[in-house]
């Protein structure tokens, strides 16, 4: 697996939690509208989930770009 791969799969992964986290907001905006309080409850727990799983994907990059500065350093 090269760096590249690594960096672009920690981007997917947080590109993924923010469209999660997105969706699951514009759920519990619509509190009191044409959606049942379990509904609520299951956006509130997606709302957590996508915030760990951006934290998760941003370690993935920064342990890419940590690898990539020691490569760096080795080669020169």
């Amino acid at each position: 697996m090269s760096i590249g791969s690594v960096l672009s799969a920690g981007m997917q992964g947080v590109q993924a939690g923010i469209d999660r986290s997105d969706r699951a907001a514009g759920q519990v905006a619509r509190l009191g509208t044409d959606i049942d309080s379990s509904d609520v409850t299951a956006s509130l727990i997606d709302l957590k989930v996508s915030e760990i799983q951006v934290k998760a994907s941003a370690n993935v990059i920064k342990a890419g770009d940590e690898l990539l500065g020691t490569l760096v350093d080795i080669k020169a």
